[in-house]
């Protein structure tokens, strides 16, 4: 389990390879206010250097939550990795919203490359954030 804000925390797992995903390669693109937010930068995993966020800057509880997850490797953007990502209780024992795969979004002019569009939404009773 990595990154974790108010109590709650985004689960990245990083299991086998894919090829990018053409959806991600005819450039899909946010507005203003779904901007990345990076919450946690610089997790070293071994040779991996792991950075995790979201899209957007404001949430409450059932609103939907776009996470984004950003790998690299030797100072290349790890592109065929299988993340998924889900809410958690900080404790990491109550799954509060299910697993969902992400989408790998290549490097542009705007955001870094990573891995996203895998939404989940927000449990009702979630305090505000």
């Amino acid at each position: 389990m990595i990154g974790c804000q108010d109590g709650q925390a985004l689960v990245a797992e990083t299991t086998r390879t894919q090829e990018v995903s053409a959806v991600a390669a005819a450039g899909y693109t946010h507005g203003d206010a779904d901007k990345l937010v990076w919450v946690r930068s610089d997790i070293e995993d071994g040779e991996f250097l792991i950075s995790l966020g979201h899209h957007g800057e404001h949430f409450h509880g059932a609103d939907e939550i776009e996470p984004a997850v950003s790998i690299s490797r030797g100072g290349e953007d790890v592109s065929k990795a299988v993340v998924h990502n889900s809410i958690v209780v900080e404790e990491g024992e109550t799954v509060l919203c299910e697993e969902q795969a992400t989408v790998f979004e290549p490097r542009t002019d705007e955001e870094p490359a990573h891995y996203a569009q895998g939404c989940l939404t927000i449990p009702k009773e979630a305090a505000r954030s």
